[in-house]
């Protein structure tokens, strides 16, 4: 079978964030499909191949496709589908890189504490700032390491509704709190290998929180709304007043709180 080329016009773009944290942004080229298609599309996760008779191709012909494109330097970039596993209700990527001085490729994502090198594709993307733009010719690479795959694991898949409201907020202020991103501007205070407890106003995750953890902060789409003490006690926003073991935001969103988290 013959490679077979997408054009620019037709296909979607990604972007993902690599390991040494560079946001890129890249285009489906080619892959080995046998059989020309008219359009791709990523829905709720899953990416599909859409064939001219009307139907899609198969998952695992999708296995192999190169991705090309620029970073966030304007290098050239090459990435690979490498598996796709369907055993959840959302599926899961695995992607490789070209590395140009080894001609070799590496996982794109960084292991997560299972050892798990999988992503989730998201529509749109997320800028240096922390920002979702939508936008119906483009997805995100969330590595389930990361913020955005662990935020999809959370329970929190932004095109999902709960009782009758979308998730789409509680996403956005998932991968705030996640990062620890108390100014909303991207800049993360945080490490990694911090536990965080979660709870929301949406029932979705109800538990107590464990003994010992206490409530850290509260969080809305665009950042923390309150802050009672940071998770780590040396990364400080200069925007962020403590004392006494309390904080407060010199410049609190005006936002509904969305989230809380609890910590050690």
């Amino acid at each position: 079978m013959n490679p077979v080329t997408i054009l620019v016009a037709v296909c979607l773009f990604a972007s993902w964030l690599a390991p040494g944290s560079t946001l890129s942004r890249v285009v489906l080229a080619s892959f080995d499909a046998g059989v020309p298609f008219e359009r791709v599309t990523l829905s709720e996760g899953r990416l599909a191949i859409h064939l001219r008779d009307g139907s899609r191709l198969p998952p695992e012909k999708l296995r192999g496709a190169i991705f090309a494109g620029e970073d966030s330097s304007h290098r050239k970039r090459k990435l690979r589908l490498d598996e796709i596993s369907e055993r959840g209700a959302i599926p899961i990527y695995d992607l490789s890189y070209l590395v140009p001085s080894t001609n070799q490729w590496e996982p794109v994502c960084l292991p997560d504490a299972k050892g798990n090198r999988g992503a989730f594709l998201l529509n749109g993307v997320w800028n240096e700032e922390g920002s979702h733009a939508s936008d119906v010719a483009s997805f995100s690479v969330g590595c389930l390491s990361g913020a955005l795959g662990k935020c999809v694991r959370f329970g929190y898949a932004p095109w999902r509704e709960t009782h009758g409201r979308t998730l789409e907020p509680f996403f956005e202020a998932c991968t705030r709190l996640v990062r620890a991103d108390y100014l909303g501007d991207g800049r993360s205070f945080t490490v990694e290998g911090k536990r965080i407890y979660i709870m929301d106003v949406l029932g979705i995750h109800t538990e107590p929180p464990p003994v010992g953890f206490r409530l850290e902060s509260a969080w809305g789409a665009g950042g923390a709304s309150f802050v009672n003490r940071l998770r780590v006690p040396r990364l400080k926003p200069d925007a962020l007043g403590c004392d006494s073991g309390s904080c407060h935001l010199a410049t609190a969103p005006k936002q509904e709180v969305l989230l809380l988290v609890y910590t050690p």
